[in-house]
């Protein structure tokens, strides 16, 4: 079992940007991203959820080895790790219909924003009437650097400048962590904000990833 980092998470960020692995990484990317904007042209069915996972550890400490996998699971499969999965699928398809009329009028951006505000007030509204069993759910979530959540620090709110924003956030253990990006568009995942989340995640206080 390999050791969970033991390095900051900028440290962390640019020792493997610059690394021979980040080419291996920009390509998983990539495909991510072709998958994303054009399933059908690389075979991805209409029932499977593409999905990028990185497992990040210094076992040595001698260096940093970082694996990178990107293939096509069906929406069953995330879910036995996700479980909110198919929750947060179900509220998002429930709340672009429910928006559909703005598609008319309103510009993309404002309704990606409508959409993501119905999401929020729907996991929020279930937080309330079982906070136990969403314990471990946060919608619109702020990150800092350091880890640092709008959940967990008077200091961090949502939106705050430098830090990093997420949609819905799933905390399963110590060791594993589920960050829904809601879509409404075609907009891929890049480079950078792949990193940030890998980095900001790492440094939540209690994580062993």
């Amino acid at each position: 079992m390999p050791e969970p980092p033991t390095v900051s998470g900028n440290a962390l960020a640019d020792t493997w940007l610059t690394s021979p692995f980040a080419i291996m990484v920009r390509g998983a990317i990539a495909l991510y991203n072709a998958a994303v904007s054009r399933p059908e042209l690389i075979g991805v069915g209409e029932t499977e959820l593409v999905a990028l996972a990185f497992k990040v550890w210094d076992g040595s400490r001698t260096g940093n080895s970082i694996t990178v996998t990107q293939v096509a699971f069906t929406a069953e499969q995330v879910a036995q790790t996700c479980k909110l999965l198919p929750e947060v699928q179900a509220l998002t398809n429930e709340a672009a219909a429910k928006m559909s009329a703005m598609r008319l009028t309103a510009t993309p951006q404002n309704f990606g924003i409508a959409v993501h505000t119905e999401v929020h007030r729907q996991i929020t509204m279930r937080k309330l009437l079982a906070p136990v069993q969403y314990g471990n759910v946060h919608p619109e979530m702020s990150i800092s650097a350091g880890g640092l959540t709008s959940v967990d620090d008077d200091d961090v709110y949502y939106g705050q400048v430098e830090t990093s924003r997420l949609d819905v956030y799933e905390r399963v253990n110590a060791t594993t962590a589920c960050i829904y990006d809601v879509k409404t568009g075609r907009r891929g995942l890049s480079l950078s904000r792949t990193t940030d989340l890998v980095s900001r995640t790492t440094n939540i206080p209690g994580s062993l990833m």
